[in-house]
């Protein structure tokens, strides 16, 4: 009896862990959205799969600039890193990335991140 208590014990413990490393991992995804300017003509959005994010600014829904890149997060912080392939900075889109560069805050709440002090709504499809 107690040899089966303690098997039991031990399979619950490895689903708890299993369960908890699961949840813990993947980073970011789904798709963020920020109205620029006063009018709220211009979006800014950031879509995070994975490891990945790809931001865009869109006037009237039309995509203006769309860079890709990858991102880290620790702690409260979060780091953005969009180069193409060649390695070199998207010169083109060098004054919408500016809000976007270098180590800026992050918080995550239910339905939203805030990146920079930018709060970015989640989209809904």
């Amino acid at each position: 009896m107690k040899k089966s208590i303690r098997i039991l014990a031990a399979v619950l413990v490895g689903i708890v862990l299993c369960l908890c490393l699961a949840s813990c991992g993947g980073g970011l995804n789904g798709e963020y959205e920020s109205k620029v300017g006063s009018l709220g003509l211009i979006r800014k959005t950031v879509k995070f799969d994975g490891d990945n994010v790809t931001v865009k600014y869109l006037v009237s829904d039309l995509a203006v600039v769309t860079v890709e890149g990858t991102y880290t997060i620790e702690d409260d912080k979060i780091t953005f890193n969009f180069s193409n392939k060649d390695g070199a900075e998207h010169k083109d889109a060098e004054e919408y990335l500016e809000t976007l560069r270098g180590e800026l805050s992050f918080e995550q709440g239910d339905g939203y991140v805030k990146i920079g002090g930018v709060t970015y709504t989640k989209v809904k499809k």
